[in-house]
């Protein structure tokens, strides 16, 4: 056992001196500090192999990995022919529909929404084609740059792999007892997970910058017109109207109070007239 865990330190020390003092210093910035200096060693000696320099390198801006969504809301006229023109431009575009929800029981008031997913490079133009379908309504897009995570992941999993070649090349020349055996292929169990959930990651943000997210609803609403901003007449005679219902509503109030107070005059007169007539001389 004592030969086994020598070994495997010796190996991951020989892992440690094989970069420069500039690589360790790299490996620092991307790495929070507490990841290797307040870590304890693990019990077979066995230590991640440090991230070079050359797996830190900034990506060039044209190769920027960044999460596209958009959300669109659009008014037409008639609701029949919508799904099918969606259908269509999508495939136009080169995207599918990710799904779809719709409102067909609603009479005049039909709506829908969809989630459909195009690919980065036609984001921008599939966005003006959807003014087509109809008179947009509210036109939202938002960027999530990812790029950060993306290298880092890459090269978490570069150094990983390397970690893991080690491991096997130590288990192929181990002739050690049983348990030590039993203690690598545990390590090497943990190594593999670690590559695994970090590739899976890695595949879920490739296919997030690949393909852009757009939400599209649609409503139906005969002869819509789209709010304008108000003209000084428009304001002169919204001023008017507030004005007159707001003295429309006092009055109404007033009324009401009044009704309200009428039965209670009414049993205090039954109740206090009496009592005054008795006590008059």
């Amino acid at each position: 056992m004592y030969r086994l865990s020598a070994v495997l330190l010796c190996s991951a020390v020989c892992i440690g001196c094989g970069y420069s003092d500039s690589a360790l210093e790299s490996a620092k910035v991307a790495r929070p500090p507490s990841s290797t200096a307040s870590q304890p060693p693990r019990q077979l000696g066995l230590a991640v192999a440090e991230v070079s320099e050359a797996d830190l390198e900034s990506p060039a801006a044209d190769n920027r990995k960044i999460i596209y969504t958009a959300s669109l809301s659009i008014v037409v006229d008639d609701f029949s022919g919508v799904e099918q023109s969606i259908t269509s431009l999508v495939k136009q575009y080169g995207g599918f529909i990710a799904s779809a929800n719709l409102a067909l029981n609603q009479g005049s008031e039909r709506s829908g929404t969809w989630t459909v997913r195009i690919p980065v490079a036609s984001f921008e133009s599939f966005l003006d084609a959807t003014g087509d379908l109809g008179v947009p309504e509210r036109r939202e897009q938002n960027g999530l740059d990812v790029t950060e995570e993306y290298v880092d992941l890459e090269a978490r999993i570069r150094s990983k792999k390397r970690l893991e070649e080690r491991i096997l090349k130590l288990l192929a020349d181990n002739k050690g007892e049983i348990k030590d055996v039993i203690e690598v292929e545990r390590e090497l169990s943990r190594v593999r997970t670690e590559i695994e959930q970090m590739e899976g990651r890695l595949r879920y943000l490739a296919d997030r910058t690949e393909l852009t997210t757009v939400t599209l609803t649609v409503r139906e609403e005969h002869n819509y017109q789209p709010p304008q901003a108000p003209g000084f007449g428009t304001q002169i005679a919204s001023t008017w109207t507030n004005s007159a219902s707001a003295i429309l509503s006092l009055g109404k109030n007033a009324l009401l109070a009044i009704v309200a107070c009428v039965p209670w005059l009414l049993i205090a007169g039954v109740v206090f007239v009496p009592f005054w007539k008795w006590r008059r001389p």
